[in-house]
């Protein structure tokens, strides 16, 4: 099912595929954090992350829960999309069974998963899909991510979220967030204090758990006026 066409990206595929090919391969690497916004506006930071994920390679995408599970959810961490080949405006998907519950519901609220099908479809059409939706907060919650995680060895892990939850300083938190991965900080426990903001702290704490590295910033947006926007990938 698509969702959020028209609202976070195009569906014209000229368009599209102006917006997503990417012009060469880069050294490859094996995680990545990358925003949720329009299309239009962060295309460039997508291009720079899919040049350097080798066609064919499998994806685990996760995506944090930001509102939390749903209320029949509640005794549930982890959650997938419904396995299936998607029939995208710019070619087929093919999302893989990675053997969590099932909720569709989680792909009409978050479009994190939606804003990757023009670059998989375009410049990875040979790398299939995995999409954790994941409500993971506490420490205990955390490792059980990070467990997860490691299940997909070989995988190229993507985190979709944002530098900073709604703010009205996201140019100085983001700022602050890029600082913090850079340097290796411990996310979750600043994220617990309420020093950070970033509804993706505790996945990226995990996946900084499972490969090994350092962030380095790819780039960011300036002048957003809710959130703090930047891709980052893991070296």
């Amino acid at each position: 099912m698509i969702y959020h066409s028209a609202i976070f990206y195009p569906e014209d595929r000229d368009e599209l595929v102006s917006l997503a090919a990417i012009e060469a391969r880069e050294a490859e690497r094996r995680a990545f954090i990358v925003p949720q916004m329009m299309l239009q506006r962060c295309a460039p930071l997508y291009r720079s992350v899919f040049s350097r994920i080798p066609d064919g390679r499998e994806i685990l995408l996760i995506v944090p829960l930001r509102r939390g599970q749903l209320s029949a959810d509640r005794d549930g961490l982890f959650f997938q999309p419904q396995p299936r080949r998607e029939r995208f405006f710019t070619g087929d998907i093919e999302i893989l069974d990675s053997g969590l519950p099932v909720q569709p519901e989680y792909e009409a609220e978050e479009y994190g998963q939606e804003l990757i099908y023009p670059f998989i479809s375009i410049d990875n059409p040979h790398s299939a899909l995995r999409v954790i939706y994941s409500s993971a907060v506490s420490s205990e919650e955390v490792r059980k991510l990070e467990a997860l995680i490691r299940g997909f060895a070989g995988c190229t892990v993507i985190v979709s979220a944002n530098m900073t939850g709604k703010t009205d300083a996201p140019d100085r938190g983001c700022l602050e967030m890029i600082r913090h991965l850079e340097d290796g900080d411990r996310l979750l426990d600043l994220y617990r204090k309420g020093r950070i903001s970033s509804p993706g702290a505790p996945a990226i704490e995990a996946v900084s758990r499972v490969i090994p590295g350092s962030w380095k910033l790819l780039g960011r947006t300036e002048g957003d006026k809710a959130a703090g926007h930047a891709a980052l990938m893991r070296e």
